[in-house]
């Protein structure tokens, strides 16, 4: 599937107010779905963006070798990954949410 497949569903299928949780988190939904990226609220008053140029080379990446897990977010976003973790599972958990993908665990995404 190509990239603007890809975003189509993922347009399509995440909400505002989609839980995004993994079985490790207990509060993590989506709060904005503007244009420039999905805004995440991350526990009780923290907030992550997701812009959609991190989904793409994300998806990429992911359509290249059909999983996606933490090396697959390091290869390109090192420093957020080191300051908040959360980014590599809020990208993995929109995936699922938008039926691309099928959750291993709560680290490890695999190509439908």
């Amino acid at each position: 599937m190509k990239w603007e497949e890809a975003r189509t569903e993922i347009q399509n299928n995440v909400n505002v107010r989609d839980n995004l949780n993994t079985k490790r988190s207990t509060y993590r939904f989506v709060r904005a779905v503007p244009q420039p990226h999905f805004r995440v609220q991350i526990g009780q008053k923290s907030y992550i963006n997701i812009p959609w140029d991190m989904l793409e080379k994300c998806w990429r990446e992911l359509s290249r070798t059909r999983t996606y897990d933490c090396k697959v977010f390091e290869k390109y976003y090192r420093k957020k990954k080191k300051n908040h973790p959360c980014y590599v599972h809020t990208v993995g958990k929109i995936f699922e949410k938008a039926g691309l993908v099928d959750s291993v665990d709560d680290k490890f995404y695999v190509l439908k």
